[in-house]
């Protein structure tokens, strides 16, 4: 165990941490719309969520749509998933996110892909 050991496994620690601060491209820290049920009869069966990798500060803007009747199980996994950091980074919230209702389009939720610029 000489030098050279001592500088792989410095570095295979050091790599460790920046994943653990970056919150790493892994699925158990990833949502996907198409794991929850999107059936739907009509848009109040519809929920707005966030469908993608989580960083430490979480979700981003709702992306995609689900059945409310899985938003419990959605925001368990969610829970679940966001990586933690420490320290934790500075985070901006999602207050900037513009509110875009689901909709339901032959019986799937779907969140539209143009909205108005005047709504």
């Amino acid at each position: 165990m000489g030098y050279a050991w001592a500088m792989n496994t410095l570095f295979a620690m050091a790599l460790a941490g920046l994943c653990g601060l970056s919150g790493c491209a892994d699925a158990t820290h990833a949502l996907k719309a198409s794991d929850y049920n999107r059936s739907c009869v009509q848009d109040k069966d519809c929920i707005s969520i966030y469908e993608g990798e989580l960083t430490c500060c979480g979700p981003s803007c709702p992306n995609a749509a689900i059945n409310q009747a899985d938003s419990e199980r959605y925001s368990n996994d969610l829970d679940s998933r966001t990586p933690s950091c420490s320290p934790p980074p500075p985070c901006a919230g999602l207050s900037y996110c513009r509110e875009v209702p689901a909709t339901c389009v032959n019986h799937v939720c779907e969140l539209p892909t143009q909205v108005d610029a005047g709504s």
